[in-house]
């Protein structure tokens, strides 16, 4: 399992915390038990193509990241879904994700994640 990630661009490690979702069982309840996330922690989650946000208790921001580790798109500040239906409503995803990294909101912002940036999980 990791736990850092370092950004290329950067030259450093930017997340020193992170949590992994890699089992089938840690993907589908992600960030689902948590009422908050603090902005020093990030989820990991591998093998991922889409998130959802049905259930959570607070916004996030979605990095999601390609087979050589470099992001393709950043959405920011995703607000929860309601609990009221059975699937969700809504779906997010970008062609050729392999990794998803859910982060606090305005976190991609603090850490200054770009599209096209290289990680490095640690």
């Amino acid at each position: 399992k990791y736990t850092s990630i370092e950004n290329k661009r950067l030259d450093r490690i930017v997340i020193h915390k992170l949590t992994c979702a890699f089992t089938l069982f840690e993907r589908l309840t992600g960030l689902l038990n948590h009422s908050s996330l603090p902005f020093d922690e990030a989820l990991l989650i591998e093998p991922a193509h889409r998130i959802h946000t049905k259930g959570m208790r607070f916004p996030i921001d979605v990095i999601f990241i390609n087979k050589n580790n470099r992001i393709i798109l950043i959405l920011e500040n995703i607000a929860p879904e309601e609990n009221t239906r059975i699937f969700p409503k809504k779906q997010y995803t970008a062609r050729g994700t392999r990794k998803v990294l859910e982060l606090a909101s305005c976190g991609a912002k603090l850490y200054d994640f770009r599209v096209g940036d290289e990680l490095e999980f640690k």
